[in-house]
């Protein structure tokens, strides 16, 4: 699953703050990025008519793909 490792780039790049080292601006987008996906499966997932059957739904993994993809413009702009 993609979260858990999105979670572990924030996690580097906050230690890499603490240390005083500052990330390229490369590194913001692909956060941004991070958050957005983040948001549109959360997105996903808050629908009972979104999830996949491991969570109580009905889609397999192609449809929840598409689901995340059709989120991830809108979640996009919250960022």
């Amino acid at each position: 699953m993609l979260v858990p490792h999105f979670r572990r780039i924030r996690l580097a790049a906050t230690d890499l703050l603490k240390s005083g080292i500052r990330p390229d601006p490369a590194y913001a987008a692909l956060r941004q990025a991070g958050q957005a996906i983040e948001r549109a499966i959360d997105l996903a997932i808050k629908a009972p008519e979104g999830r996949t059957r491991d969570l109580g739904g009905t889609l397999g993994t192609k449809a929840f793909a598409s689901c995340v993809a059709a989120n991830l413009a809108e979640a996009a702009k919250a960022a």
